[in-house]
């Protein structure tokens, strides 16, 4: 005699759940290649800034080759009550922009409710992981 097993159906959310689960995984791997990544391009970058200030630059290995950009031009403005004299008040205050972490520092709660307006954000991922390996922490506390 043969037995039959049925499985159980998932509950919709289980299957994104799961899926979820091995993306996060994958991408944790990922993401030590990219820190990885990031470390190689800024020193190569710097590199090229010690072969020129101002030229394209075309670095290459053995088996590869990466081309820098000329270094772009940034800017800022020193002086804040010159750009209020050049643009005026109305198109300086359009033009500006406040930090509200640096907003928070500088007044009283008080001050702070009646400028600031509030709005519920998004919910940001605390963990993930299968099922094993709560079990595994679990047995290890």
């Amino acid at each position: 005699m043969v037995a039959i097993f049925k499985r159980p159906i998932l509950d919709p959310m289980q299957a994104l759940t799961d899926e979820f689960v091995s993306l996060h995984k994958e991408v944790k791997a990922f993401e030590a290649k990219a820190k990885r990544y990031e470390q190689l391009k800024k020193q190569l970058a710097e590199y090229a800034n010690d072969l020129s200030d101002d030229e394209e630059v075309k670095i290459t290995g053995q088996f590869g080759y990466a081309v820098f950009s000329k270094p772009a031009m940034t800017r800022h403005i020193p002086d804040n009550q010159k750009a209020l004299q050049v643009l005026g008040v109305d198109l300086f205050v359009a033009c500006s922009s406040l930090s509200v972490m640096a907003v928070s520092k500088v007044t009283t709660l008080r001050e702070q409710s009646d400028l600031f307006e509030t709005s519920i954000g998004s919910r940001r991922l605390k963990d993930a992981g299968t099922m094993v390996d709560l079990l595994r922490r679990g047995l290890a506390s």
